[in-house]
C-alpha cells in the first residue's frame, strides 16, 4: 500500500477546530458522505474518536468498521486508508508525543492500528470530547489525563490478549 505522510496534526477532511492542549495536538474533522481517503500515514501516533457517522479503515494487515464511538489508536509511520459511510462523519484527533506510545510495551515500533468500542471505553472518549468542546482553564491537564487513561486502557487490552491461551490449549483447572 503506497501512502503519502502527514504531519502531527495534520488530516484529511475538513478540519472545523483545532488546538494545542500542551504535548497534544487536537483537532475535529468532517468527511462527506461516502468519502474516500487514499493510503496515507501520520508522523506521530494519534487517537482518532468517531463522533459521527461510520468509515471503513483499511490497512496492509487488517480492516475494521468504525462506528460512532469507536477510538482507534494508530502508530506513527502506520498506513492505512478510510472509506466513509453513506452519512456525514466527524472525528475528532488527537496526535500524543511518541514517547507516551513507547510505554504502551512496543506497541508504537509495529503491529496495525487497534480499536475500542464505545462499550469498552467506559465513557473516556465522550468524556475527551466534552472537554475539547468546552474548554477551560483545567483542560489541558483534564485532555493530558483521558488520554493517558485512553492509552492506559489500549495497553490492558493489549497485554490481555497476548497473556490468553491458543485455543488448542486447554483449560488448566
Amino acid at each position: 500500500m503506497r501512502s503519502s505522510a502527514l504531519s502531527a496534526g495534520t488530516y484529511f477532511g475538513r478540519p472545523e477546530d483545532a488546538r494545542l492542549f500542551g504535548a497534544l495536538a487536537l483537532c475535529r474533522t468532517r468527511y462527506a458522505p461516502r468519502q474516500v481517503l487514499p493510503a496515507h500515514a501520520h508522523d506521530e501516533p494519534y487517537l482518532c474518536l468517531a463522533l459521527s457517522g461510520s468509515f471503513r479503515e483499511r490497512s496492509e494487515r487488517s480492516e475494521f468498521e468504525v462506528v460512532a464511538g469507536t477510538v482507534a489508536l494508530h502508530r506513527a509511520g502506520e498506513t492505512h486508508a478510510d472509506r466513509f459511510g453513506p452519512a456525514p462523519a466527524s472525528c475528532l484527533n488527537v496526535s500524543f508525543p511518541r514517547a507516551w506510545g513507547e510505554r504502551l510495551g512496543g506497541w508504537s515500533d509495529a503491529g496495525p492500528a487497534r480499536y475500542a468500542p464505545r462499550a469498552a471505553l467506559g465513557g473516556l472518549g465522550a468524556r475527551l470530547a466534552r472537554e475539547f468542546e468546552a474548554p477551560d482553564e483545567a483542560s489541558e491537564l483534564a485532555l493530558e489525563g483521558l488520554t493517558l487513561e485512553l492509552l492506559a486502557l489500549f495497553a490492558r487490552r493489549e497485554h490481555a490478549r497476548e497473556a490468553r491461551a491458543p485455543a488448542w490449549m486447554p483449560a488448566l483447572c
